[in-house]
C-alpha cells in the first residue's frame, strides 16, 4: 500500500462500516473521524515541507552514522515507558522527546521551533506556559496511564506517521485494514514494504542524529514489537531491551487504557470485536518478539520482566552488563533517585485480566505456549535463550 492507498484505506473504513465493524456510523463517529481525516493532510503536508526544506538545507544528515542503537520494546503496557525514562537518565544517550515526535520530525522544523522556544525563553515563557496547559487538557486522565509532558522522553512511532505506518491509528479506525496488517509487519509485509520502511525510520533517526550530535540513539516503541525482524537485520549493531508482562495483564490493561478513548470518538463500539482483535495481534507481538530475540542471542538483547522493576537499581546493573554497557556514576546516582521515587508510587490504573471480554477461542489461539517461552514472573534480567534451548522448548509445546 502506499499513502494514497493508506489514506483511502482510513477513509472508508470510517465513513463506509461494514456490518462487521467495531465502530458504529453514529454521529459522533462520523463527526470525529471526518474532522480528523481532515487534519491528517495537513499534518503530512506540515511534515513534508519540514523534510523537504532538509533536502535543500540540511542535507548533510543522511552522512550520519547510526551506531548502535539501542531499542525499548515489547508488548504495549509492559513497563517500556519505566524502562525507557531510566536509560534517558544516562547523557550518553539521545532520544525523542513528545514535541519533537509532534512538531518536529525534520531538522528545519526542529531549528524553527527551537528559535521561538529561545525567544519565548526571553519573554517569560507566554507561548511556554500556554503550550502546558493546552498539554495537559488534551492528555486529559492519561496522567494515571502514561504521563504526557512535551519534554518527556517519548516514543518515536510518530516518526513514521509521515507514510501513515503508525499503529496508533487503530483507535479512530478501528475497522481499516492497514493498521492491522501492520500489527503483523513482519509475518505479511512484502519486500517493497520493508524496505520503505527501513528507509523511512533510518532517515528519522538520522535527523534526529543530525542534531544531537554525538550521542547514541535510544527508542522506545511498544508499537514496534510486530517489526523486531526487520528492526534487528536492519540495525546490524543494534541492542534491545524487551520488556515484558504477562500477556493476560498486558492485554487487559491496553484495552482498559484504549476504552475511553475509543468511547469519546466512536460512543458506543463494539468492545468484543475490537478486543478479539487486540488478542490476535498481542500473541503475534509477543512471538515474534521471542523468534526475533532469542535468534539474535544474548550479546544483542536482554529480557526484564515486569517483576524485575521492583529493585529497579539491581535490574538496571544487569541490564547494563548484559547489553555491554558501563554505567556512570552520574547515573548510578539518578537510577539511585529513580529507585527511591518508584518505591514510594503506586499506580492508579484498574483494569481485571480475569474479566478480558475476548472470546475463550481466541484467547487460547493467541496465548497458548507463551507460559512455556518465557518466565514471566522472573525477578531478574533474563538473556535470551540459546538457538538449541529455543528450539527444544517450541517443539516441547
Amino acid at each position: 500500500m502506499d499513502l494514497l492507498s493508506r489514506y483511502l484505506d482510513l477513509f472508508r473504513s470510517a465513513m463506509a462500516p461494514n456490518r462487521a465493524a467495531v465502530a458504529r456510523p453514529t454521529l459522533r463517529h462520523i463527526l470525529v473521524t471526518g474532522a480528523i481525516l481532515l487534519m491528517l493532510p495537513v499534518a503530512l503536508l506540515y511534515h513534508g515541507i519540514g523534510m523537504l526544506l532538509d533536502e535543500l538545507l540540511f542535507r548533510g544528515y543522511r552522512k550520519v552514522e547510526i551506531d548502535a542503537p539501542v531499542f525499548v520494546l515489547g508488548p504495549p503496557r509492559s513497563a517500556t515507558t519505566t524502562v525507557h525514562e531510566v536509560l534517558a537518565d544516562d547523557e550518553r544517550f539521545t532520544t525523542f522527546t513528545t514535541w519533537e515526535c509532534l512538531f518536529g520530525l525534520s531538522v528545519s522544523w526542529r531549528r524553527f521551533w527551537r528559535g521561538v522556544g529561545a525567544m519565548d525563553r526571553c519573554l517569560g515563557r507566554p507561548l511556554g506556559r500556554l503550550a502546558d496547559v493546552m498539554t495537559a487538557r488534551l492528555a486529559g486522565g492519561l496522567d494515571a496511564l502514561h504521563p504526557v509532558r512535551l519534554d518527556a522522553p517519548e516514543e518515536d512511532y510518530f516518526a513514521l506517521l509521515p507514510r501513515l505506518w503508525c499503529f496508533l491509528l487503530v483507535v479512530p479506525f478501528p475497522d481499516a485494514v492497514w493498521p492491522w496488517r501492520w500489527a503483523r509487519f513482519d509475518e505479511v509485509a512484502t519486500r517493497t514494504e520493508r524496505d520503505r520502511l527501513v528507509r523511512g525510520y533510518r532517515r528519522a533517526v538520522q535527523r534526529h542524529l543530525y542534531v544531537h550530535r554525538g550521542k547514541r540513539y535510544l527508542a522506545k516503541n511498544a508499537a514496534f514489537a510486530p517489526i523486531a525482524h526487520t528492526l534487528l537485520d536492519a540495525f546490524a549493531d543494534a541492542r534491545v531491551v524487551c520488556c515484558l508482562r504477562p500477556p493476560r495483564a498486558a492485554l487487559s490493561s491496553q484495552l482498559s487504557c484504549l476504552h475511553p478513548s475509543l468511547q469519546a470518538i466512536h460512543g458506543d463500539y463494539d468492545c468484543r470485536r475490537f478486543a478479539n482483535r487486540m488478542a490476535g495481534a498481542y500473541g503475534f507481538y509477543y512471538r515474534n518478539l521471542f523468534d526475533a530475540l532469542n535468534r539474535s542471542g544474548s550479546h544483542r538483547a536482554a529480557f526484564v520482566p515486569v517483576a524485575a522493576l521492583g529493585a529497579l537499581g539491581p535490574t538496571v546493573d544487569d541490564l547494563y552488563r548484559s547489553l555491554g554497557l558501563e554505567m556512570t556514576p552520574a547515573m548510578r546516582e539518578r537510577v539511585a533517585f529513580r529507585a527511591h521515587r518508584a518505591a514510594q508510587w503506586r499506580s492508579r490504573h484498574r483494569h481485571h485480566p480475569e474479566e478480558l471480554p475476548v472470546d475463550a477461542h481466541v484467547l487460547r489461539a493467541a496465548f497458548d505456549g507463551l507460559d512455556q517461552r518465557f518466565d514471566f514472573g522472573a525477578d531478574r534480567v533474563v538473556a535470551p535463550a540459546t538457538p538449541r534451548d529455543e528450539l527444544a522448548r517450541v517443539a516441547g509445546l
